[in-house]
């Protein structure tokens, strides 16, 4: 799970209030660090760039069960794909977040 307080916390210290932030970011995704929802590289970078720090300074990720178990994994149809010597089986796992979206994919390749 990833935690913004140390975000929150910097920009009091700056004296800056969260809404400020959609001078660099969406108001989608200032709604997301409000809720502790989670936001693309490139808005963390935009964050550290705009406050000069790094992004160790502004989120913290902890180890929460509740979450893991919250985490829906689905598998895809096996994809079959054929060149010149073999036919190999891909089987792709991924996981997803409760609003469907992708936060984990990963590919294996079976000989068949």
């Amino acid at each position: 799970m990833i935690r913004y307080y140390k975000l929150f916390d910097l920009l009091n210290r700056k004296h800056i209030k969260l809404s400020d932030l959609r001078n660099i970011l969406s108001s989608a995704t200032v709604a997301k660090l409000r809720k502790g929802a989670y936001i693309s590289g490139e808005a963390i970078e935009k964050i550290c760039l705009y406050l000069e720090c790094q992004p160790g300074d502004i989120m913290e990720i902890t180890h929460d069960e509740k979450e893991d178990n919250d985490l829906k994994m689905y598998t895809t149809n096996n994809i079959y794909e054929i060149n010149d010597e073999e036919n190999i089986n891909y089987k792709q796992i991924n996981i997803r977040d409760e609003e469907n979206e992708i936060i984990y994919q990963e590919k294996n390749q079976m000989s068949i």
